[in-house]
């Protein structure tokens, strides 16, 4: 069993990050400072978000991170804005801190994965477009509050249960993944404004009834 040292956690930018799964206890006593340092931990341009010496900055003073009262809300690392570039690497999505309601990786080229169970409770908009992340979606395990989700141009498989989609769900963006199924169904909220799904192998994009619905609205 490994045991946190809370006092050793004022990290260096050499700081290896550890898995989440060592318990929601470790997740729950860590700070914002720590969590973000977890999160780009294995990215290989940590280093622009220290100082001379190699420490971490404040977070809040982070380039493109928003807090409220100590407490982050926004990321906005979108590479193609040419203020963050993390240079690729992994990115740890575990330890996303609590309060966040936006996060913006897009176009960085990450490696990772994304358990959709474990992001922030309150989160309204995720945009992880054109990254390497892989695994699966667990589509109804996403946060009731998301109204926004990106993770178009990755490489996440199957299968997909799109039946219990977030009630406020404005944009679904899962085009260009690695998603085979021949029949699809898909319950959409009557919020939905744009989605998109094509750039897998579907075959076909149903309703509840059945009824055969374009593979992409934009």
């Amino acid at each position: 069993m490994i045991i946190l040292d809370t006092i050793a956690l004022g990290f260096y930018c050499t700081t290896l990050a550890v898995d989440r799964s060592l318990g929601k206890l470790e997740y729950s006593c860590m700070n914002d400072q720590q969590l973000m340092e977890f999160l780009i931990a294995k990215a290989n341009n940590k280093k622009i978000f220290c100082d001379s010496k190699g420490n971490f900055e404040d977070v809040c003073d982070w380039d493109d991170v928003e807090c409220k009262d100590s407490s982050v809300i926004v990321i906005g690392w979108n590479r193609e804005w040419e203020v963050v570039d993390l240079l690729e690497g992994t990115i740890e999505l575990d330890w996303l801190p609590p309060e966040l309601i936006k996060v913006n990786l897009s176009d960085q080229y990450m490696s990772g994965t994304l358990n959709t169970g474990l992001l922030p409770v309150n989160i309204e908009k995720v945009y992880l477009g054109c990254n390497r992340l892989h695994g699966t979606l667990d589509m109804t395990a996403l946060p009731t509050s998301v109204t926004i989700f990106h993770v178009d141009c990755n490489k996440f498989e199957g299968p997909l249960n799109l039946l219990e989609l977030p009630p406020k769900l404005k944009e679904l963006e899962l085009d260009e993944n690695a998603i085979v199924v021949r029949i699809l169904k898909i319950d959409l909220p009557s919020t939905i404004e744009s989605y998109a799904f094509d750039g897998n192998q579907i075959d076909k994009l149903v309703d509840l009834h059945g009824k055969e619905i374009p593979i992409a609205l934009l």
